[in-house]
């Protein structure tokens, strides 16, 4: 599969994530953050954490599955909040679901399961 951005320079097998649940207006994953991602080469080496961008990007990776689309392009970010870093080996559960059209959709990032603490928060629209 073609990469989504050469910048971000990664593609959704790279993920290795584990979808629990898939729908065209929802869908729920879960996913054990590789240590060997790229990403945290020079962000933060003492202590990395994943870069926010690449949690919006997983975020558009998993909606582009649910609608079956092989690429969707953001044209805002409505809301995105950050409440804990999220760091190599964390286990995350990642909720997603449409709002009110195909092309706005919330997800939802938290910390070992749907139960667990939240780490982040999107209102995306494509």
């Amino acid at each position: 599969m073609e990469k989504r951005s050469s910048l971000l320079n990664f593609s959704r097998s790279d993920l290795k994530w584990q979808i629990t649940d898939l729908s065209k207006s929802s869908w729920t994953m879960k996913w054990i953050v590789p240590y060997d991602l790229p990403f945290f080469n020079g962000h933060f080496p003492e202590g990395s954490i994943l870069p926010s961008v690449i949690s919006l990007e997983a975020s558009l990776e998993l909606i582009g599955l649910a609608l079956k689309k092989e690429k969707v392009f953001l044209t805002e970010v409505k809301t995105a909040k950050f409440f804990a870093p999220i760091t190599p080996g964390s286990k995350v559960f990642i909720r997603g679901m449409m709002k009110s059209s195909e092309n706005h959709w919330l997800v939802d990032w938290f910390e070992e399961s749907e139960e667990g603490k939240k780490t982040a928060t999107f209102s995306l629209l494509l």
